[in-house]
């Protein structure tokens, strides 16, 4: 179980760096700019200015979930790891195995747009 522990750790740490490239915190801020813009009274007096800031939030929120998910996913798996090292009577490692498998491959393809948005 260790193995798996340290292979979700490595992910973790791929997943941090490639947030920074990706630049994770000024995407959430610019969500947050555009939600803030979004709920003033006269947001839709200028329907195509708000249509595109309404598009771009969409895109910005459809992103940052994907993020938090993986997040989400790989702390589930660090979790039950952990527990599952300590406790003997049942092992959930090919479960772990096959989640560690999904979160690399959707990795990956964060990586891939990364390399094409450059």
């Amino acid at each position: 179980m260790e193995d798996l522990i340290k292979a979700a750790q490595q992910l973790k740490q791929r997943v941090q760096s490639l947030e920074s490239a990706l630049s994770h915190e000024e995407k959430e801020a610019r969500f947050k700019t555009l939600n803030g813009q979004m709920a003033h009274p006269k947001f839709w007096e200028d329907r195509f200015h708000a249509q595109a800031v309404a598009r771009e939030s969409a895109q910005l929120e459809k992103w940052l979930t994907g993020w938090r998910d993986l997040e989400r996913r790989l702390e589930d798996v660090l979790s039950i790891a952990s527990d599952d090292q300590d406790d003997h009577r049942v092992t959930l490692r090919p479960e772990l195995e096959k989640e560690i498998r999904v979160i690399e491959r959707v990795l990956a393809a964060r990586e891939v747009e990364l390399l094409l948005s450059e």
